[in-house]
């Protein structure tokens, strides 16, 4: 190999070699410099979690069975419920179904509404159901949904105490057959303890 050809590959190694370490060593340096910064911009940026405490559940509307018959939501009034807005065609919605199927074959003795509500045209929304092999009770939206339960997510999850307050907000796809969802819903069914 010529002398100078070996010489070059000898530099570009080390060159390379030496912009890794300055890029790790100059990552690790920011780290260190600018961490406090970091953390008060950070700081100036945080929100309130989504705890809907104090907001009282509307039943002024109506969601449409599969079977084509109009149920009004005062039909749920009085007992803890699981509200679940979902579309056929979301992907998070879709990767947590069998969680959902599961929770609602656990709370289906006990006394809690169950309620997936979608927007989607009754043909895909049967479509999925039998695709997706879904065994709890879905429901399309008739007309708007009431603010409490509005969300720019898909899905969107509350759960009601059978008092009317919503105990429970999420936005996104969860593991619904957890077990401390479940004991959850279950401590809602529980008369409150007298003190």
């Amino acid at each position: 190999m010529n002398p100078s050809r070996k010489t070059f590959l000898k530099g570009c190694a080390t060159g390379a070699v030496l912009v890794v370490l300055l890029t790790v060593v100059g990552g690790l340096g920011s780290i260190f410099l600018f961490k406090e910064a970091f953390i008060r911009y950070k700081e100036k940026d945080l929100k309130p979690p989504p705890i809907p405490y104090g907001e009282k559940a509307d039943y002024g509307w109506s969601v449409i069975g599969q079977d084509g018959k109009t149920v009004e939501m005062p039909t749920f009034q009085g007992k803890p419920m699981f509200l679940q807005f979902w579309h056929p065609e979301c992907a998070i919605c879709v990767s947590e179904l069998e969680t959902v199927n599961r929770l609602y074959d656990r709370v289906q003795p006990l006394d809690v509404a169950f309620l997936c509500v979608t927007w989607s045209d009754k043909e895909n929304l049967d479509k999925a159901v039998a695709a997706r092999g879904v065994r709890f009770p879905v429901y399309r939206l008739n007309g708007a949904r009431p603010p409490v339960f509005q969300s720019e997510y898909t899905p969107s999850t509350y759960i009601v105490a059978a008092n009317g307050d919503v105990v429970f907000k999420y936005l996104g796809g969860a593991q619904w057959d957890a077990e401390v969802v479940f004991n959850y819903l279950l401590s809602l069914t529980q008369p409150a303890p007298s003190g």
